[in-house]
């Protein structure tokens, strides 16, 4: 099995170390933008069975092209990598638990990332889907769940990815621009998935979007007024833990500054 890395980047740095190895074809797409565009031309340039995704800026351990190899040789439709996120000195593990619903219900419901480079796929499976080259920051969020539900079955490798968290990337930049293009592209997933049996795991992304950029953004009104209009819709959502229905509630209602002793408390 060949596997291909696409790696975008604006300036021609990769910081990721990639193996030299007959069974690893490297794309670094430089100089496109934005990432939607630089994304499509790696598909384009892409040959192998399999197609992987590295961030510019971020790492990969030695053991992450041997762990993902030893996993393809059963042969399975995609790869979830498990990752830690690096912010300065301070690095967090994040490892995918599989919930009884299935592989889609998890990256629908966000038990796992909406990151390309959590993930490693077939490529047949990425025919027809394209990125939108006119978003910035949340082409990924669009197109992942779409291609998932397309897989059949799943391996999972350890911790071999390194996500380095910069103040001045891309997908921190123009921080209420980036607000309304993901919380957009929640709803489009709750609009995408409504009627299925994952209607309740999208609307609930959609409703805590809302309320993390509610709170992030101090009170845009387009998120606040998403909170209430959908305020009891939420409330009878089964896929919303009760803390989630409070916070919306609290939000909606403006109150969200009486949440801040409760974050200090580890709420």
């Amino acid at each position: 099995m060949r596997l291909s890395v696409i790696i975008p980047t604006l300036n021609g740095r990769v910081r990721a170390s990639i193996p030299e190895d007959p069974d690893l074809e490297v794309v670094v797409v430089r100089g496109l933008s934005p990432v939607g565009r630089a994304r499509n031309e790696g598909l384009r340039r892409a040959t192998g069975d399999y197609i992987a995704w590295v961030d510019a800026d971020d790492e990969v351990t030695a053991d992450w092209w041997p762990s993902i190899r030893a996993a393809l040789k059963d042969a399975p439709d995609a790869v979830v990598v498990d990752y830690v996120q690096v912010m300065g000195a301070r690095e967090v593990t994040h490892v995918w638990q599989p919930s009884a619903r299935g592989f889609l219900a998890d990256v629908i419901g966000d038990r796992v990332l909406s990151a390309l480079w959590c993930y490693v796929v077939r490529r047949e499976l990425w025919e027809g889907v394209r990125f939108d080259e006119k978003d910035p920051v949340a082409e990924d969020h669009r197109v992942i769940p779409e291609v998932m539900s397309r897989v059949r079955s799943v391996a999972r490798v350890g911790c071999v990815y390194r996500y380095i968290v910069h103040g001045d990337s891309l997908i921190h930049e123009n921080g209420l621009a980036r607000a309304r293009v993901r919380f957009q592209a929640a709803c489009e997933r709750a609009a995408r998935w409504a009627g299925t049996e994952y209607e309740g795991l999208a609307f609930a992304g959609a409703i805590r979007m809302a309320g993390w950029m509610d709170e992030v953004e101090r009170g845009e009104g387009a998120f606040r007024a998403y909170l209430r209009q959908n305020w009891w819709r939420a409330m009878c959502c089964r896929e919303l833990s009760l803390w989630w229905k409070f916070k919306a509630t609290m939000l909606a209602l403006g109150l969200g500054s009486a949440l801040k002793p409760l974050y200090r408390l580890g709420a």
